[in-house]
């Protein structure tokens, strides 16, 4: 109840798309890795969908997704950091980041 016993009416909206729509988005990019292709037309594609997802949902799977796509581009540095940033969100985010870790050190020795 607000001020004078009036009654407060409040809304939630939500600020940008839902989170199911963010998932989608990062599992075709991160499917299009998976395929195995060096078409960098595709991965070109699936890193613009990868790289929004962690600009609205910066995530430890997001950025997994994101290294692993700069990876297969040759970015190898720019893979490398965001790899650095799905080991740290994991643990911000109180997940295991074991397999994160691996997939860094992978990574570091371009070996992925």
């Amino acid at each position: 109840m607000g001020p004078n016993g009036t009654f407060v009416v409040r809304q939630q909206f939500s600020v940008g798309p839902p989170n199911s729509f963010l998932l989608e988005l990062n599992n075709g990019a991160k499917a299009i890795y998976q395929t195995g292709t060096r078409n960098r037309k595709y991965l070109q594609q699936a890193l613009q969908w990868s790289k929004r997802t962690v600009d609205l949902d910066p995530i430890s799977y997001n950025y997994d997704t994101l290294a692993h796509l700069l990876y297969r581009l040759r970015f190898f540095d720019e893979a490398e950091a965001m790899q650095q940033q799905a080991v740290a969100a994991a643990r911000q985010e109180q997940e295991p980041a074991a397999s994160y870790e691996q997939e860094l050190q992978k990574i570091k020795k371009r070996t992925l």
